[in-house]
């Protein structure tokens, strides 16, 4: 009798043990998502940030470092060509940018003054067409900076974007590329790159003065819904590629050797496995070799912890 519940003891032990093994590797295991390999058209996109006008717009910007005294002309009133618009204090003297800052911040004219004190003088911006004011960006008493939109005058009706390039993008940046424009309202609308300037101009930012080359994106929409001085954003498509397999780059990583790779499902388990990595474009680094359409990768290598307890938890189809 003893002999058989010792039996009976030692059975119960073994299958407790198995069952909290079990458990364990079950605690163990990591769902991860997946994303299915596929071919898609690769897209590089520059960002950036412009200012709606009216497509024959005439742009009055600062030669200097100043600060509006008087504003002459109320906008949307008809100017003729060379009437004075506004009169500033201005100075060509460089100023240290931190001086700038507090001027800005602090909205003091004691500040103001100081700064304009570097050679100072009265200076006139007239109109150099004729037509209506349509905005004036500097009101009186406002600080300005160099390369700085004071007014532009237009007789039109139509709009266009006119964005800043630096000098880094500009050779990526062409005449008739497609733009996606975004408005701070959440209207989308589409445009094309219709003209490129030849001159660079000096602007100063409070990060400091850098030379840029202004564009300008026409609306291909007919019907827009926006009015001069909005700020939207503008994605040009730079760079296009068809038939090309990419993957989000959090599927990729590099190991010591700076070799690329991705966590291959084998149907099993996902098994590290060495690509051959091309160009990084906006919507996916793209994959020379070492992959075909339809197998299966981890979509954030991250954060797994242990691969050899990663199973798939979803698919995702358009993960980026």
């Amino acid at each position: 009798m003893k002999k058989y519940i010792l039996i009976i003891l030692v059975t119960l032990s073994v299958i407790l043990i198995v069952f909290a093994q079990g458990n364990t590797k079950i605690d163990n295991i990591e769902y991860v998502n997946a994303v299915p390999v596929s071919k898609k058209e690769a897209r590089e996109r520059l960002i950036f940030n412009g200012t709606v006008e009216y497509k024959d717009s005439c742009v009055c910007t600062s030669d200097g470092i100043g600060m509006v005294t008087e504003v002459l002309v109320s906008e949307n009133s008809f100017v003729e060509k060379g009437s004075p618009v506004l009169i500033a204090m201005q100075t060509y003297e460089d100023i240290d940018i931190a001086e700038i800052v507090t001027a800005i911040t602090s909205q003091s004219n004691d500040v103001y003054s100081r700064l304009l004190d570097n050679n100072c003088k009265a200076v006139v911006y007239k109109a150099e067409k004729s037509g209506y004011l349509r905005s004036v960006s500097a009101e009186k008493g406002s600080f300005y900076l160099k390369g700085s939109e004071l007014f532009n005058i237009s007789n039109g009706t139509e709009y266009r974007i006119r964005i800043n390039i630096s000098e880094k993008d500009i050779n990526k940046v062409k005449c008739g590329q497609r733009a996606d424009i975004i408005c701070r309202s959440g209207d989308k609308y589409s445009g094309i790159v219709e003209s490129i300037s030849e001159n660079a101009k000096l602007m100063t930012d409070l990060s400091g003065q850098q030379s840029v080359i202004q564009a300008i994106i026409k609306f291909t929409d007919k019907e827009i819904n926006v009015k001069s001085g909005y700020t939207v954003q503008c994605s040009v498509l730079t760079k296009s590629k068809e038939d090309v397999i990419l993957v989000p780059y959090s599927s990729v990583g590099n190991d010591e050797n700076g070799e690329c790779f991705v966590y291959l499902f084998d149907g099993k388990h996902f098994v590290k496995h060495y690509v051959v990595c091309g160009y990084e474009y906006s919507n996916g680094q793209e994959i020379i070799s070492g992959l075909s359409e339809n197998e299966l990768i981890a979509c954030e290598i991250s954060k797994i912890k242990n691969v050899e307890n990663a199973v798939i938890g979803e698919v995702k189809i358009n993960a980026q």
